[in-house]
């Protein structure tokens, strides 16, 4: 199994969550892989085109080292993550 975990600054970048998670998924023993994927808003105009209200516009995407830092929570609980 792969665990994929978005990293939206203000959202789900707080060390103690990430951690929790991160302890969690190497204890099931199946997770070969976490990924960190940084938030981004390339989907911003789909939610337009649906007519859909998208309460993330004016969020910002995730700086290189809050991302290395967060790959490096997931690596501390001995997961390969990337």
């Amino acid at each position: 199994m792969w665990l994929r975990y978005v990293l939206a600054p203000g959202l789900t970048d707080v060390p103690s969550e990430m951690e929790e998670i991160a302890d969690f998924a190497a204890a099931l023993g199946v997770v070969e892989r976490a990924e960190v994927l940084p938030f981004h808003q390339m989907g911003r105009h789909k939610w337009r085109k649906l007519g859909m209200d998208y309460s993330l516009g004016t969020a910002e995407a995730p700086t290189a080292k809050a991302i290395t830092a967060a790959i490096d929570i997931f690596k501390r609980a001995g997961l390969a993550a990337m």
